[in-house]
């Protein structure tokens, strides 16, 4: 299987005010080393020509905003945005729209700096079922320095049909070095994607990294 390469670019808007950060942020999710008001990722397709990485074609764009306490308010891509409904300083709810179209909202039900735990239900008509047996329920587990493990579970008619888990390593500086999913069910699937850091701001956040996979 050929190995695919990407680059990613990152670039920020920095809050006026800045603080150390915690790990109960969402801040540390992105690997980011200081306040950040705005993140936009956009990942392109490389070759390596005369020793120098070159960009071929765009993949993807995304972006996230956040308050001023490190909580993501709004992620966006270019079908997809969801949107968070706070109660002070955490989630209790995030609605998804496709193409501007409300279609998923998930209810959160455990939020700390150590764990996150929601799910996922579909809207139908506007509408959707708390009592529905058929959703997605999802755990986030956070370490030191982000996200450590991400446990998917889809649910129909009240029994798992498909479990994915991705596992993130970091190095000692608290940036993201690899992934690893495993993904059952149906569709069995093994993925391991490789990072590699190319250039960093002077606070630290990462502006440029490859990733392999």
């Amino acid at each position: 299987m050929k190995t695919k390469i990407y680059l990613t670019f990152f670039l920020s808007s920095l809050l006026a005010s800045c603080s150390n950060l915690s790990t109960s942020t969402s801040w540390d999710k992105y690997g980011l080393k200081d306040e950040v008001k705005l993140f936009i990722e956009t990942s392109y397709s490389v070759e390596k020509q005369s020793n120098q990485w070159v960009e071929q074609s765009i993949l993807s764009k995304s972006q996230v905003l956040f308050n001023e306490q490190g909580i993501v308010l709004e992620q966006k891509t270019e079908n997809l945005k969801m949107i968070s409904e706070l109660e002070g300083n955490q989630i209790k709810k995030v609605l998804g729209y496709l193409n501007d179209t409300q279609t998923v909202v998930s209810i959160i039900e455990e939020y700390s700096s150590k764990k996150m735990k929601y799910k996922t239900f579909s809207i139908d008509e506007g509408e959707f079922n708390f009592d529905s047996d058929s959703f997605l329920e999802i755990e986030e587990l956070y370490g030191e320095y982000g996200v450590t493990k991400f446990v998917s579970r889809s649910y129909f008619n009240g029994k798992i049909f498909q479990e994915q888990i991705i596992t993130y390593d970091y190095n000692d500086k608290g940036y993201l070095i690899s992934e690893s999913e495993e993904r059952g069910g149906d569709v069995h699937l093994e993925m391991d994607i490789k990072y590699e850091y190319l250039e960093f701001d002077e606070k630290g956040n990462w502006l440029k990294r490859l990733h392999r996979g």
